[in-house]
């Protein structure tokens, strides 16, 4: 779980769109997922048309495990 905690979103402006990449998970996070049978999330999260700041930045982006 420990690795689950240290991915981070990061809004990378691309244009007039913000587009949130994730960083990777490796390592037992990764296992945490196939053993769930979960697939592991895209790096590419979202893709938001650029207005204000606070438009752009999703909650979980400040700590996406709470």
């Amino acid at each position: 779980m420990l690795g689950l905690q240290e991915v981070r979103a990061i809004p990378v402006k691309v244009r007039s769109s913000v587009v949130w990449v994730r960083t990777d998970i490796n390592g037992n996070a990764a296992k945490l997922f196939s053993a769930i049978g979960l697939k592991v999330p895209p790096k590419l999260l979202h893709l938001a048309k650029s207005q204000k700041p606070s438009d752009t930045q999703p909650e979980s982006a400040i700590n996406p495990l709470q």
